[in-house]
């Protein structure tokens, strides 16, 4: 068995490493020059080291490396790894490091951000055109939000992504509804353009339950995933996601949508005693449709909630192009034919169907 010495022990990018870590069975000795640092407590076995700058440090290391049959390093702190690189490369340990030097991986991650963002940027711009131009995210709020959205569990293109952001800088006021939050990555990007736009508020629906989240129209696969998904413990992770936007940006109904409708209208609020009180106009610019896939849950979603979003408004629907199965493409595409002549723009852009409004009425049944 690999056993892995963790240096220091304590921090972020440590307890991402000891969750990895432990699930493909491997063994973690924690350290540090700290005395009794709270660290220690996350770690089956912990030894004090000397400060790599201390001439202790040298044998207490072998010591520990000795007594707990240490073969690896993992050392997420770039004074330290480059201490320890001159060791092993002096021949003075015989262990290996797992981790290239922090500096160098920070740098690749933020070239690679910057990277990611530019066709990002490009999108938007090709999406919104010329007038719209001077509105647009820049290349580093892209990054940004690319950097902080890559922690919250999703399944979001870049393409997707940008297509989203791309509508809010045309959206008339009102409010985002999303049908279908799951961890709130989705969530967090809409919050975000909201804010920056003061478009409206967001309002996120989901009943983060098995029963209603399960797809019986789905492969097996798909459907056994659903049941193994710890839905109370997701519904926790979106708190945690959204939580800094506060009440006066956003909020959530864990219901299915047919519930949720009966609690949002002009002057309603939301009240959550983890998120607080939410007050709605009651009448949506940008409607994301992306609940159950099963056909008859996308199209009661699309029944429930279309007829709200008002002119100029956009409705999304997820995963159009869908691998699983063909419940939105069939929701979609009966709007798109119900109500050909109140659009005026639609594109499918990252697996998802982009449609705006341009009449007052909808028919939104087939």
């Amino acid at each position: 068995m690999t056993r892995t010495l963790v240096l220091p022990g304590g921090g972020g990018e440590q307890a991402r490493y000891r969750v990895d870590a432990r699930s493909r069975g491997e063994s973690l000795v924690g350290a540090s020059s700290i005395n009794r640092d709270p660290a220690a407590a996350d770690y089956e076995s912990w030894v004090y080291l000397p400060s790599v700058h201390e001439d202790s440090f040298l044998p207490a290391l072998r010591d520990a490396i000795s007594t707990h049959d240490i073969t690896a390093v993992y050392c997420p702190h770039n004074i330290i790894h480059e201490r320890l690189r001159q060791l092993i490369a002096d021949g003075l340990i015989t262990v290996r490091l797992i981790n290239h030097a922090p500096a160098e991986i920070e740098a690749d991650r933020m070239t690679a951000l910057l990277d990611r963002a530019a066709p990002m940027v490009r999108l938007i711009a090709d999406i919104t055109g010329p007038e719209q131009a001077a509105r647009n995210p820049s290349h580093y709020e892209i990054a940004s939000l690319l950097m902080f959205s890559d922690a919250i569990v999703g399944q979001s293109s870049d393409e997707k992504i940008a297509a989203l952001l791309a509508l809010f800088p045309g959206l008339p006021a009102g409010d985002i509804v999303e049908i279908g939050a799951f961890w709130g990555q989705s969530s967090f990007l809409m919050a975000w353009a909201a804010s920056r736009y003061a478009t409206g508020k967001v309002l996120a629906v989901d009943p983060w339950n098995p029963g209603d989240a399960v797809q019986t129209s789905s492969p097996e696969l798909v459907q056994r995933d659903t049941g193994l998904q710890r839905w109370d413990l997701i519904h926790e992770g979106f708190k945690v996601a959204l939580a800094l936007f506060g009440p006066d940006c956003v909020n959530f109904l864990r219901h299915p949508s047919v519930r949720a409708i009966e609690q949002y209208g002009p002057g309603r609020t939301v009240d959550n005693p983890s998120f607080g009180r939410t007050e709605y106009a009651g009448r949506i610019s940008l409607l994301h449709i992306d609940g159950n896939h099963d056909y008859e849950y996308a199209a009661l979603d699309r029944d429930t909630w279309a007829g709200l979003v008002q002119p100029g408004g956009w409705v999304v629907f997820d995963d159009y192009v869908w691998p699983h199965g063909n419940g939105p493409q069939r929701a979609g595409d009966e709007f798109l034919d119900a109500n050909n002549q109140r659009i005026d723009r639609a594109f499918v852009c990252g697996k998802a169907l982009f449609v705006r409004l341009s009449g007052h009425e909808l028919d939104i049944r087939e």
